[in-house]
């Protein structure tokens, strides 16, 4: 049987998710809400500084380090850290309960040039998961210009 695509052995930690959005809200009971996920940006032109909201969910042992960043194109030097630390169980309240961790927020980040972006996790030098998205410079074309009709007298 194939492993599952968040994969990969032998890693200390799991990936399980990763999002991209418009608006994240963190509840004081700790769910997240995302509005408006994309995996594309789309922008009129560069650079583009706006603010993402951003989620990645995995998983691991209690102290496997692990770190979260937002990195370029090559050309760009790009590494934007969202965040780094090591995994903390939260206090359970069933033994069925299961739990991950789950880091996310609002971000401002600015996007230099057109390209492929990524969020990583790793855990210490090696690459845990790599989630792509693109900055696209989006002009659109003027509409064709319409016929007026004739007067109706």
């Amino acid at each position: 049987m194939a492993p599952h695509f968040w994969y990969n052995a032998p890693m200390a930690l799991t990936h399980h998710s990763s999002k991209l959005c418009d608006y994240l809200i963190q509840a004081v009971d700790g769910k997240f809400t995302l509005a408006g996920c994309f995996t594309n940006m789309f922008c009129a032109e560069l650079p583009l500084a706006r603010p993402v909201g951003m989620l990645v969910e995995f998983s691991g042992e209690v102290g496997d380090p692990f770190r979260i960043s937002v990195d370029g194109p090559p050309e760009t030097n790009v590494e934007h850290l969202l965040a780094e630390g090591s995994i903390e169980r939260p206090p359970l309240r069933n033994p069925l309960e299961q739990w991950s961790a789950t880091i996310g927020g609002m971000v401002g980040i600015v996007f230099p040039v057109e390209g492929t972006y990524r969020v990583i996790l790793r855990s210490g030098d090696s690459i845990v998961h790599e989630y792509p998205f693109a900055v696209i410079v989006h002009r659109p074309e003027a509409a064709p210009a319409q016929s007026v009709p004739p007067e109706v007298v």
